[in-house]
């Protein structure tokens, strides 16, 4: 008997992941046999980790501070990998080390579940420039919003970051002191503010007035800025939905086959209202 295919995420740190709870859970709701777990990766391991877990017949996801790396060593990439130059998931065909982007997949899937509906003709605040924010724009322009105003608290990220998406709708924004130019239909945090709880808020919603708010960090039970959003009556949400779907749409890739999203929503940690 061959041994289960072997699948796992690959960071540094590691041990904080929900990817093996998600992803263990889609595993046993469709009766696969396989594996996934955690591994902490140094960056001159990243290649030797993927190829040891595709030559099993599996794969699996990158998260920080790897995704880069991984773009790089991938001989097949999807168009989302090279729109952003990040991959967060990846599989073997053949000899081939194929990857693709599913943050940007699961960032649109999981808008379009808060909201009702898509992005299309909206005006969007996106508050970063790193790798999540480069996913976030990406799929943005696949929705076609009417305008995307980018913000970056250092501008020659901010430049690097409009020089790698050069499209009419979306327009930098130097200073928020007086606010984005119109009043966004959402704002995105697409910064690492809020990972800890020690966090200043990434920007104040007074001075932005979004009519809604989508946080991609995620906390125990939130994040202080969907707290802030909801005292202002501001619809938010952070980032569990996101993971999920990036996770489904990561499942669909390896296995060619629709992801048991409510098993993977049921098997996200349930915190309590306060700590």
């Amino acid at each position: 008997m061959s041994p289960s295919p072997r699948f796992a995420v690959l960071g540094n740190p590691i041990s904080h992941s929900l990817s093996p709870s998600l992803h263990r859970a889609a595993f046993e709701a469709t009766d696969l046999i396989a594996t996934y777990d955690p591994i902490q990766v140094i960056g001159p391991e990243l290649g030797s980790v993927m190829g040891e877990l595709t030559g099993s017949g599996g794969g699996g996801n990158v998260t920080l501070p790897h995704k880069e790396s991984a773009a790089a060593l991938l001989t097949r990439a999807s168009s989302a990998v090279e729109a952003t130059g990040a991959c967060n998931t990846f599989w073997g065909e053949g000899d081939d080390l194929v990857g693709d982007n599913t943050d940007v997949v699961g960032f649109n899937r999981a808008v379009e579940g808060f909201l009702g509906q898509d992005l299309k003709g909206a005006k969007v605040g996106v508050l970063g420039s790193g790798g999540a924010a480069r996913a976030v724009l990406h799929a943005l322009l696949e929705q076609g919003p009417d305008r995307v105003w980018i913000w970056n608290r250092t501008p020659a990220r901010l430049a690097t970051l409009m020089e790698a998406f050069s499209h009419p709708s979306i327009k930098p924004v130097t200073t928020l002191e007086d606010g984005f130019p119109e009043r966004p239909d959402l704002l995105v945090n697409a910064t690492s503010l809020g990972l800890s709880p020690d966090d200043p808020l990434p920007i104040s919603l007074e001075r932005v007035r979004p009519h809604a708010v989508f946080d991609l960090v995620y906390g125990k039970p939130t994040t202080a800025f969907v707290v802030s959003a909801s005292q202002q009556g501001i619809p938010a949400t952070d980032g569990k939905t996101m993971l999920v779907h990036q996770a489904a749409a990561a499942f669909e890739r390896w296995f060619e086959r629709e992801a048991p999203l409510e098993a993977m929503m049921a098997a996200l940690p349930r915190f309590p209202e306060t700590d």
